[in-house]
Parts: structure tokens; sequence; C-alpha cells
């Protein structure tokens, strides 16, 4: 959700204004494609153009396809339902382009006071959708319990997980409990900077009919924790590690030697700070080539279908050695060629 009332558009600030890499002015690593209409309502054009941007209808119960992106304009508090694919380096018409890491920009004022929430669902157990309209974490504990909160469940709400599984699912958590139903999610009481989640619609015993009333306040804000990660980290840390043994030293778990390859958009391709230059040992050593260097850790670009990574050994003392590859890389399909 959006945390400012944005200055401008959808396509302006998260679609950089439609620019693409390789056009004047585009920035990598920042905004992402959002298809599901044509181009001149703002949308990116892919090969199927299947709708990646959704609201959702609390009165229907039903997710709606986003409005045209250069004419929707985010007020805080406001939530959408976004597939990330990467940032607009990432290609829409090759199947299977793997990700990239992104930021998605919002400019614009910060909201300054109580944000009161609208079109809630009357209907009992019906879901709203709602994200957190500050730049700062809030404490639901706090928001359930105010007496401005009508009608809405304090026992639980919902939150989409990214980092569950292999696509992301959905962890409910529950205020009596403090806990989540889902081991290894750090979904808790706090609600995170431009996530979005589901409460529901619970007559609270007035007995006055359903009309639910949600009203954010600054006093719900909260400092006291640690953020969580609520967004999945697609390709920070992809990791390859390959290691060489002589073939009568594979069981011990010692290698001779290895390497470190991190993969990450916007690496450079020159050698930098990041980049760990490879000391020689006296006998056996692996190291990356990059930019004319031998490397023992080295970051490098996202790779597309076809790179080569060059490795080079060294000071062999045996005739029978073994590589052993650890790919880390999500999706990524790896070939070692001697």
């Amino acid at each position: 959700g959006s945390t400012v009332n944005m200055t401008g558009t959808l396509f302006d600030n998260w679609q950089q204004g439609g620019l693409d890499s390789g056009d004047a002015g585009y920035e990598p690593g920042m905004g992402t494609h959002i298809t599901g209409g044509t181009q001149a309502n703002g949308f990116d054009s892919s090969s199927t153009n299947v709708p990646s941007a959704f609201t959702f209808n609390n009165t229907t119960q039903a997710w709606e396809n986003l409005s045209p992106t250069n004419a929707t304009v985010l007020e805080p508090g406001e939530p959408v339902r976004l597939y990330i694919r990467g940032d607009r380096s990432v290609s829409l018409t090759t199947a299977g382009s793997l990700p990239t890491a992104t930021t998605l920009r919002s400019k614009g004022t910060l909201a300054n006071g109580a944000v009161a929430l609208s079109g809630l669902s009357t209907t009992e157990g019906g879901f709203n959708f709602m994200a957190n309209p500050y730049q700062a974490q809030i404490d639901l504990v706090s928001l359930l319990a105010d007496a401005s909160t009508v009608d809405i469940n304090p026992n639980l709400y919902y939150a989409w997980d990214p980092t569950i599984g292999s696509h992301g699912a959905y962890a409910t958590y529950d205020f009596n409990l403090n806990t989540n139903n889902v081991a290894g999610s750090e979904v808790n009481q706090f609600l995170q900077p431009g996530q979005a989640i589901f409460i529901a619609t619970a007559e609270d015993g007035n007995v006055a009919g359903l009309s639910p009333e949600v009203l954010v306040k600054q006093s719900f804000k909260t400092n006291s924790t640690a953020t969580t990660n609520v967004y999945r980290s697609s390709n920070v840390n992809e990791l390859i590690s390959i290691s060489v043994f002589k073939d009568n030293e594979l069981l011990s778990g010692k290698a001779r030697d290895g390497v470190l390859i991190s993969f990450i958009a916007n690496a450079s391709p020159w050698v930098t700070a990041k980049d760990a230059i490879k000391l020689q040992n006296p006998n056996e050593n692996l190291s990356v080539f990059k930019d004319s260097e031998s490397l023992s850790i080295t970051e490098r670009f996202i790779p597309s279908d076809g790179d080569v990574v060059p490795l080079q050994l060294t000071g062999l003392t045996g005739s029978y050695y073994t590589f052993e590859l650890n790919n880390g890389f999500t999706g990524l399909q790896t070939l070692f060629v001697d």
C-alpha cells in the first residue's frame, strides 16, 4: 500500500513513467512492470498480458483488476495486490525470465494525522483489505482494541507472507495466542510500512447492526521492535559455491579450495570492494575470472541464458579431482563444463 498522498500516478511512481532498460533516464533496480491492460491506459505489454495488479472489493468480496495505472493516484492506507517480476529490465516476452531485486518508490506527502478506512464490508465475517498508511510500524493490538474500531474481529488478521513456499501463502495471526499458524513465518502483531492485510468484520456485541469502522491513529505507531521480512528477497544473496576436492579426500568434507559467486541486480562488471582478490595457495588454487582478476569471492549480474562464468584451477598435486557445486540460486539451472 501507499504511505503517501502520491504525487503523480502509479505509472509515474512504480513504473518509472514507462522507462525501460536502455532508455535515457532509466534507473536500474527501481520500479516494476504492471500488466493487464493497454499501453494507452499505462499498462506494460507482455506476451500474455495477464493482469499483475489488483484491488479488493470489500463489498463484493472479490478481486478486481487495477484501474488504468496512468490515472491511479494512491492515498495513504490504500492497498494494492501486486505481482512483482523485478525491475523493468526483466523480459516480459521470455518465459522463465529470472527476477531481479527492485524498489518501488512513492513520491508525495506523508499522512499527517488519523486515517479513516472506508468501504468496509457490512457482512459478518467479511474480509476487509487495508494497508498501513504510515511509514512506520503500527501495533494492531492497539488498533483493534481502540474505541474507534467498531465491528471488527479483534482476535485475528490475515497477511500474505511471500517467504512461505515457492510462491508465498497467507498466514493467520491470532492475538490471543500471540502467534501465527505457519512455522517460520515472521507475521506478528505489527503491521509493517507498505504492508497490506485482511481484517474481518464481526459483530462487537453492541447489537446495533454491522457498521464497521476503523480509524488508524498516529498513536498506534511503534519503533520498539525490529521490522519483519514481508517481501521476498528474490535475488539477494543468490549464491553458487564451488569446491574442489581430491577424490580420496571427498568424504572428509575438507576441500582443497573453493569459490563463492553471489548474483545480484546492478552488480558492477568491474572488480570492487565487494570482490575478494585471490590469495595464492602453495598447491591447488580455484578462482573466478572477472575484469582480468582472479577472485575467491565475487558479485555478478543476474545471469541470463547462456552466460558463462570462467573458472581457473592451478597448482594441481594429483590426477583425480571432484568438483562440488552447491546451487543456491532459485530457479537457475547450471552446467559445469571442463
